[in-house]
């Protein structure tokens, strides 16, 4: 597969990540609740400025809900509404309601003070032309850096793919390929597959490089359904 990389050197082309911020809904997603739902699990985003609330329902068959709701590091559960006693430290519900909703907030969360912009340049993948910028949380001693490359249709201002080392979820690097583009309500949402190395660890920056049927396998298919957006007062 022919690839090719350069630097963006002419800074009026670019596309800024202010820019993806903005085509994917602006200053008003800070202010909403987002929910939606993926493989029969519905999760919701609450925003209200720096606060965040992330809810999670599952149903069973004998529609039971389950809803877990985390805020401020605190989790708690309610079956059929009434409080559950848990273990407010379970680990991997609280890991999975931030990861996810983490991951499927980009490009969001890529402003915050934490992160930094590493690079930005241009790439040819086959007859395709994206721009690239290179985010990843700023160096603090013994904790391991997240890095996102996001690739960008500079024409749409669309995200078209994401390679990420996410240490938090998973210290292996993935590739998502993003389809089915829409907009709910001002907020810009896409579907995704998810690609991992079939054998060998791939670096995160080429897994683009490396994108085929050969080297890589799905990981896991990520499809919103039921989307609803609330914007705040």
């Amino acid at each position: 597969m022919a690839l090719s990389l350069w630097s963006c050197k002419n800074p009026d082309t670019r596309v800024t990540l202010d820019d993806l911020v903005l085509h994917y809904g602006g200053e008003k997603y800070y202010n909403s609740t987002i929910s939606y739902t993926v493989n029969n699990f519905k999760y919701a985003v609450d925003r209200d400025g720096y606060r965040v609330g992330l809810s999670l329902i599952e149903s069973n068959r004998e529609d039971d809900q389950l809803k877990s709701i985390l805020e401020n590091g605190i989790l708690s559960e309610y079956l059929n509404d009434s409080l559950r006693n848990v273990d407010s430290d379970n680990y991997l519900k609280k890991s999975h309601l931030s990861n996810f909703t983490y991951s499927n907030s980009i490009p969001f969360v890529l402003t915050s003070n934490d992160m930094e912009i590493d690079s930005v340049g241009f790439i040819t993948k086959g007859t395709n032309k994206y721009q690239f910028i290179k985010v990843k949380t700023k160096f603090v001693r013994d904790i391991d850096i997240n890095e996102f490359y996001l690739y960008i249709d500079p024409t749409t201002k669309d995200i078209m793919y994401v390679s990420q080392k996410f240490v938090t979820e998973s210290k292996v690097p993935r590739i998502k390929r993003y389809y089915n583009h829409r907009t709910i309500n001002g907020i810009r949402f896409a579907d995704y597959t998810q690609f991992v190395a079939k054998e060998d660890t791939i670096d995160t920056p080429d897994l683009i490089k490396y994108f085929n049927a050969e080297t890589l396998k799905p990981f896991s298919e990520i499809k919103f359904e039921d989307i609803e957006v609330i914007f705040k007062n």
